[in-house]
């Protein structure tokens, strides 16, 4: 009886604990289930990703003020860089449809507004201000009036991960002569940021005191085609100006990185803006492989996740 009983509670002991096995076995796989479900889910809800491209576009901005007797006193004429996105059926992205175009639309958004001062032509009025008390000192003493005036214009180079623009500010108002003012920017679409050209290299210290020798080496050339010293050609300081060359107005195109300064920045006024090309024979083997691949020289691979 006592070897029946005890056979009893093994068998039910058994019974038990199949029973809970089987039940903690369920429960995991409707766990699992339910998380794989949710995972599909998750997955599906949200839109595919929108292949995107951008595109540089001008902009125009302009304003003229007048005198009483309607002579023209001072004017401004931009013409602005504007990034813009758009769809891979070439529709433009305005409103953001997706992860992706709100990327898109930051990334614009960013480049833009670097241009904002000008956009808005914030010191237009006091130029205008200017142009109207000037105005009537010149005819009540020269009798001529020029007029003030203010213009800017650029250029643009594009690879698929970065966007570089070449700008010139020309203004006039009075004195002898108009001035030139030098301007780049480069635009890391990747990280929707401006960069120095410097961060393109492997080691920026040694590419920024390469480049520096570079541009005083074409310096010394420009110099003696104009039958002259480097020293009397360019300003006393110019060799300390070049050896902070990424502070200067630096852009890419496709013969290479064009490094420019503006009158007064490196030579005096009649020599005009001084422009160095650096070809990207010179550059490759100090850029870096993100640099490569931001510049269009190296394969996708190595583009920025």
């Amino acid at each position: 009886m006592k070897r029946l009983l005890a056979l009893l509670i093994l068998l039910s002991l058994c019974t038990l604990s199949a029973c809970g096995g089987g039940t903690v076995s369920a429960a995991s796989d409707s766990g699992a289930a339910s998380l794989e479900s949710g995972t599909d889910v998750a997955v599906k809800s949200q839109p595919p990703e929108t292949p995107v491209t951008y595109a540089v576009e001008t902009t125009v901005y302009g304003d003229s003020t007048y005198a009483d007797d309607g002579t023209k006193l001072a004017e401004y004429h931009y013409e602005l860089p504007t990034l813009k996105a758009y769809r891979e059926d070439n529709s433009e992205i305005t409103e953001a449809n997706g992860p992706s175009e709100e990327k898109a639309l930051a990334k614009t958004a960013a480049f833009d507004a670097q241009f904002d001062v000008w956009a808005k032509a914030e010191g237009f009025a006091d130029t205008a201000a200017a142009a109207q008390e000037d105005y009537a000192w010149q005819m009540q003493n020269q009798g001529e009036w020029f007029g003030y005036d203010e213009e800017l214009t650029y250029s643009a180079y594009q690879t698929k991960h970065l966007v570089s623009i070449a700008a010139v500010y020309y203004s006039y108002t009075g004195g002898a002569h108009p001035n030139h003012t030098e301007l780049g920017w480069i635009f890391d679409l990747d990280t929707a940021s401006f960069i120095s050209p410097a961060s393109l290299a492997s080691d920026g210290q040694n590419f920024q005191e390469a480049v520096t020798a570079e541009i005083i080496r074409q310096a010394k050339i420009v110099a003696q085609s104009n039958q002259m010293d480097p020293a009397e050609y360019f300003l006393e300081n110019y060799e300390s100006v070049v050896a902070d060359w990424p502070s200067y107005a630096v852009s890419f195109n496709e013969d290479g990185m064009t490094v420019s300064f503006s009158p007064y920045e490196m030579a005096c006024y009649a020599a005009g803006s001084q422009m160095f090309t650096i070809g990207y024979d010179f550059l490759l083997p100090y850029l870096s492989d993100e640099g490569l691949t931001l510049l269009g020289l190296a394969p996708e691979t190595a583009a920025k996740q």
